[in-house]
């Protein structure tokens, strides 16, 4: 279970820097058939293709690599409310199959994952368990993994443009084995302009990192800068975008 922990928590951590990258409460004017990626050579990296259903919900993504050969299939179906129920995600390495549960508002509850076993039966991998406060926002997280808690995420509110994160990893006595705090603060827009890292749970207060995000008028994200404590610039992320002339985002690249 520790190396289980150990990799979610590595991508947790590369959650910090990707998420501030995706816009946030977006909505597309007309229905996204196809996207295609490009590297900084102008060279196509791959595409995805996408089916939807008469509600204009997303319910096959076909994803091709710079051959033009199917690398991957997700199919995606709802309850009839519009929530995602399933997700299913077919590769060669087999497949990954999420299940969702929601409560009464739509609020997220419990996300399960369950994996491709050698015998080609289906197994549970880990699932998410969330609760909320009496605004609807995320109060806490679980992540359990072979029935024990492995992660916990807490969130603590400060206004509406502050959200403090912190995540704790549990070894197998249930104790705090390691951590880190993540500090979010928001522009008028709902969109994350800083984050903040610290790594040591136990001492809050020691900055490891710190990041700083540009966005163009459609919200998405066009450039990162991440910072060491003592103000080292770490790396730059850049994305340049494309729109028709509905707004609706056509091509992206990402620049680093």
């Amino acid at each position: 279970m520790e190396k289980k922990v150990e990799i979610l928590l590595m991508a947790l951590m590369l959650c910090v820097i990707l998420v501030g990258c995706s816009s946030m409460g977006k909505e597309e004017k007309q229905l996204l058939i196809k996207r295609t990626e490009y590297n900084e050579n102008d060279e196509i990296t791959g595409w995805t293709e996408f089916e939807h259903d008469e509600k204009g919900n997303v319910i096959k993504e076909n994803g091709y690599d710079e051959n033009g050969e199917l690398a991957e299939t997700v199919v995606y179906t709802y309850d009839e409310d519009g929530n995602k129920k399933e997700m299913k995600v077919f590769n060669d390495e087999g497949f990954m199959w999420e299940k969702c549960l929601y409560d009464n508002n739509g609020n997220l509850l419990e996300r399960l994952y369950l994996g491709q076993g050698e015998d080609g039966e289906a197994y549970e991998d880990y699932k998410s368990v969330k609760s909320y406060d009496e605004q609807g926002r995320v109060k806490k997280e679980e992540i359990w993994f072979e029935g024990e808690i492995g992660l916990i995420d807490e969130y603590i509110y400060e206004g509406e443009d502050k959200e403090e994160r912190r995540s704790m990893s549990l070894n197998d006595k249930g104790e705090i084995d390691s951590g880190f705090i993540e500090e979010s603060v928001y522009n008028d827009n709902g969109e994350v302009v800083k984050k903040y890292v610290y790594v040591d749970i136990e001492n809050p207060e020691k900055l490891y990192s710190w990041e700083d995000y540009v966005y163009n008028t459609y919200g998405d994200c066009i450039e990162y800068r991440r910072y060491g404590a003592d103000g080292s610039l770490w790396n730059i992320g850049r994305c340049e975008y494309l729109y028709d002339d509905m707004g609706n985002l056509i091509q992206w690249r990402g620049l680093e």
